[in-house]
């Protein structure tokens, strides 16, 4: 595997992508323990180190040998490196990640931060209690805390003493392109006996939109007709999805979205609504059966229409082209 020949898509660590080109040329197909699996629904998170340190979390999505995404974690030194989720669910503090240094690694190295969900983003405060408990974790199942059983989440008591910290000012998020989440856990399609598979099973890590529902015909309610006729569903559908609160989705038809100006509008209004201080620059936009990435730029009018011919000229070998478009965030 070879990433700089576009193998990761939006990599900044030269040094991740050796990792990863050193991983599959020892292990195949294998996926890395970092690969990222699952989905949480709607839930919203903010990640902390042991100090309480307020952390960026990323996904960089790989495309060869075969298609995945990696956690990538920021740290606050600036140092970026590969984690996972270990125990791979969540218990009552969140779920906690630990690094993974790639097919060299001689032993696990110490968890380095705490993932803490929530409905309210505002409501996510650190707790050093976190660490407590992945030692009662870890004291109780021998260290194999990937084998605990699951725990259902508590609410924490209002009163409880709590140190919050906030990223520092200028910190910048960056997103992997690209990915489709599944309902269920994902499986892997070959070595399934892979220890590897094992610790990358985590059922909330998915942060991409889920599959289209089958829309329902809806009737014109205007009243220069007493007859009706149900709408015809687009051919084409652009896919919105939002990586900072996992599961937001939006779909636009082509109907309504006919230019590039009409799409950069409707993704910034959805993207603001996720996160006020979005800046919608760069949109990348992927045809789902396709393998390229199409990254359009505010002043791009003929490369959307390059995209929309392409994806138009696959209608007629399927019943609806859907194109994946996720915001793209610079440092």
């Amino acid at each position: 595997m070879n990433p700089a020949d576009g193998a990761v898509i939006f990599w900044k660590e030269s040094y991740l992508m050796t990792i990863l080109e050193h991983w599959h040329e020892e292990k195949g197909n294998e996926y890395p323990r970092c690969k990222v699996s699952g989905r949480l629904g709607s839930m919203v998170w903010k990640v902390f180190d042991r100090k309480g340190n307020e952390l960026e979390l990323t996904w960089y999505l790989v495309t060869k040998p075969r298609k995945y995404c990696v956690l990538v974690l920021h740290e606050a030194n600036g140092t970026a490196r590969f984690v996972y989720c270990d125990p791979p669910h969540r218990t009552v503090h969140g779920t906690y990640l630990r690094p993974w240094s790639g097919v060299d690694e001689k032993e696990e190295l110490e968890h380095c931060a705490v993932r803490v969900f929530s409905s309210d983003l505002e409501e996510i405060e650190y707790s050093s209690e976190a660490w407590e408990h992945l030692k009662e974790l870890q004291d109780s199942s021998g260290e194999d805390v990937s084998r605990s059983p699951s725990v259902t989440r508590r609410k924490s008591p209002k009163d409880k003493t709590v140190r919050r910290r906030s990223v520092k000012p200028g910190c910048s998020k960056r997103y992997s392109m690209r990915g489709r989440a599944h309902e269920s856990e994902e499986h892997t399609e070959a070595d399934s006996s892979s220890s590897s598979e094992a610790g990358s099973s985590s059922e909330e890590e998915k942060y991409v939109p889920s599959p289209p529902h089958k829309r329902h015909k809806t009737t014109d309610t205007s009243n220069t007709s007493n007859t009706t006729e149900p709408m015809k569903p687009s051919k084409v559908v652009f896919r919105l999805g939002s990586q900072r609160v996992i599961g937001a989705i939006r779909y636009i038809p082509l109907d309504e979205c006919r230019s590039r100006k009409e799409l950069f509008d409707k993704a910034t209004a959805f993207y603001q609504a996720c996160d006020r201080d979005a800046q919608v620059k760069i949109l990348a936009c992927q045809i789902s059966t396709q393998r390229e990435q199409h990254y359009l730029f505010e002043d791009s009018d003929g490369e959307f229409r390059l995209l929309v011919e392409q994806a138009l000229g696959l209608v007629d070998n399927l019943d609806r082209i859907v194109i994946d478009v996720l915001h793209v965030l610079q440092a």
